[in-house]
């Protein structure tokens, strides 16, 4: 009895993993935004070190000599320009200053939105909980596509708000410490084309940007993490602008 009830467990998890894993090459989990991090302060030889025991590829230098380029995963049809229809499943740029890693720029490829929209939410439920727990400022946006018999005006997607638990509508964010309404939607999302969330922390200064889209047939994911506040001095290898 005993036996059979170990292995319909088993049967269960192997099962509820297969539906996790969807199309995706590489699994459901976190290591992205924990390597994201792990490596911010690091020397490049140890950030480079942790990246590659965590089964991503050493590319080279970016596009310049202080960007230091990764990959992970299988290929992925995605649609970043007219000569280049396909991309590793994920990609990291990290910028390094002086032999240490200043900030992290990460991306994600997806072969349909469930996934994205999976992966999405278990990061941003880490992220949240784990890394910038004690965020100053946290602000978010959702923006879900309307069904075409709904649309006017030219309007095909509805921009959402929560604050306080309170639902709004039209271009605005989220902001305050209270996800209960937002994780409730982002917990039921079936369909979106851009969503994303910003979290700022002042004390020992963190930023963290993480941003789905799903536009022109290409699905991707950013991943941003840097310990400091708003200063753009590197520019991401991966921003797209399909807006």
């Amino acid at each position: 009895m005993k036996k059979n009830l170990y292995l319909a467990l088993c049967l269960s998890a192997l099962l509820f993993s297969a539906c996790d894993q969807g199309e995706m090459t590489l699994p459901n989990d976190n290591t992205m935004p924990d390597a994201s991090e792990y490596v911010l302060g690091k020397p490049l030889d140890e950030a480079k070190a942790y990246l590659q025991k965590k089964g991503y590829t050493y590319l080279g230098l970016g596009y310049s000599e202080s960007l230091y380029m990764f990959e992970r995963g299988g290929k992925v049809p995605a649609r970043l320009d007219e000569s280049i229809t396909e991309a590793t499943e994920e990609g990291v740029g990290l910028w390094v200053f002086n032999d240490t890693v200043k900030s992290f720029n990460g991306v994600r490829y997806f072969k349909n939105i469930h996934d994205a929209i999976n992966v999405y939410r278990k990061w941003s439920n880490h992220t949240w909980r784990d890394i910038v727990p004690d965020a100053y400022i946290w602000s978010a946006t959702i923006a879900v596509p309307y069904p075409e018999e709904e649309q006017e005006w030219g309007h095909e997607y509805d921009w959402q708000h929560y604050a306080d638990g309170t639902y709004y509508k039209n271009r605005e964010e989220i902001k305050g410490h209270d996800r209960s309404a937002f994780e409730k939607t982002l917990n039921g999302l079936t369909d979106i084309l851009d969503m994303g969330e910003h979290y700022m922390r002042e004390s020992k200064p963190k930023e963290v940007e993480i941003e789905l889209q799903n536009r022109e047939g290409c699905i991707w994911m950013y991943y941003d993490n840097q310990n400091y506040i708003t200063i753009t001095l590197w520019e991401s290898p991966f921003r797209i602008n399909k807006k």
